[in-house]
């Protein structure tokens, strides 16, 4: 601030001794403290590591899901006794335009399944 009024007392020097203590603290050697940081960074890495083993355990257990699911339709299909008829289905053309096209197979009578959905 200005000193607009006049009122304001002139700058003085710091004493010397305060001068001198104010600049022995802030060179003073401090202890680093680098445990914390070290808890920290291994913290994050634990979560990190943690995870991801847990992404990668629920990706396999769905993946063979699929897996299964897939070896079943496909070993049905694939059977000597088998004989499927693919039929194309088309689904939603009224209003807006363009349906969703599919289809699904056909398995003969006595087969023991009906339908094999898209």
């Amino acid at each position: 601030m200005t000193d607009w009024l006049g009122m304001m007392p002139k700058p003085r020097p710091p004493r010397p001794e305060l001068r001198e203590r104010v600049l022995a603290r802030a060179l003073r050697a401090r202890p680093r403290r680098t445990w914390g940081r070290g808890l920290a960074a291994a913290a994050v890495l634990a979560a990190a590591l943690m995870a991801s083993a847990w992404w990668v355990g629920s990706t396999i257990v769905g993946l063979r899901a699929e897996i299964a699911a897939l070896r079943d339709t496909l070993g049905f299909v694939h059977g000597a006794a088998t004989r499927v008829a693919w039929v194309p289905v088309r689904t939603g053309t009224g209003g807006g335009g363009g349906g969703q096209g599919g289809g699904g197979g056909s398995f003969p009578p006595g087969a023991g399944r009906g339908w094999l959905g898209p």
